[in-house]
């Protein structure tokens, strides 16, 4: 679970995180990959499936990530990817992926209109 949050969070916001926080995050090991993890791989749906989408929806993406040399750039494109078939724009928020660690109070401002306009 420590490799996998350095991975996604990046080796600094790992270090930075909390005591208490980091302790949590790390029991939740067999959670995530016991639980979690498959289900959220498995899904594959049609590009026609996501564009048919009725509900309002975003997709946001870790500016940090924006980058195509930044280590994460590919979670971006991933973001880029659903954003055209769900015939949308993605919108940056602060940091890679994982921002709301390592810069939880511009992340959550950043947040809170994209979900204001959900609503």
């Amino acid at each position: 679970m420590e490799l996998y949050l350095r991975v996604v969070a990046g080796d600094e916001v790992y270090a930075a995180l909390d005591p208490q926080l980091r302790e949590r995050l790390l029991g939740n090991a067999e959670v995530l990959f016991g639980i979690e993890v498959a289900p959220f791989i498995a899904y594959d749906p049609a590009p026609g499936q996501l564009a048919a989408i009725p509900v309002p929806r975003a997709v946001t993406a870790g500016a940090g990530n924006r980058d195509s040399t930044a280590a994460g750039h590919w979670r971006y494109e991933a973001a880029r990817w659903l954003a055209v078939h769900l015939q949308i724009t993605v919108i940056d928020l602060p940091g890679a992926h994982m921002g709301y660690l390592g810069q939880p109070e511009h992340f959550a401002t950043a947040l809170r209109p994209i979900l204001d306009r959900q609503a």
